[in-house]
């Protein structure tokens, strides 16, 4: 099973975020899944750091998302489609998601898919 974990930070602001699905990630491989990162490129978005720990990291680089300086505010509407389309591309089954920005409606649309 494919598990899309959808996140963004930066060294900035919300590297918490990130430190905490990695943690989870380690925990989802350890039984049998597959974690898949799901974040903002930029070079200050921990992308990199995701990276080295081993696990795979879909670069999701809408020119809907929000700015690197606030890697928490996103065009729900625009961000969940741009997140739905790249996940089918990656056969996710699931989607595990640690963002401020990512409100009910944005877990409504793309619940609807997974």
């Amino acid at each position: 099973m494919r598990i899309g974990i959808r996140v963004d930070a930066s060294y900035g602001i919300g590297s918490g975020h990130v430190f905490r699905c990695a943690n989870l990630a380690t925990a989802l491989q350890r039984i049998g899944l597959t974690p898949i990162f799901f974040m903002r490129e930029g070079s200050d978005s921990l992308t990199e750091f995701v990276n080295d720990l081993g696990f795979k990291v879909v670069c999701l680089t809408s020119p809907h998302a929000a700015s690197h300086e606030n890697p928490f505010s996103l065009d729900v509407a625009k961000d969940a489609q741009f997140f739905i389309e790249s996940a089918i591309s990656q056969s996710i089954d699931a989607v595990l998601v640690d963002h401020y920005g990512a409100d009910a409606d944005w877990e409504s649309r793309v619940g609807r898919n997974f």
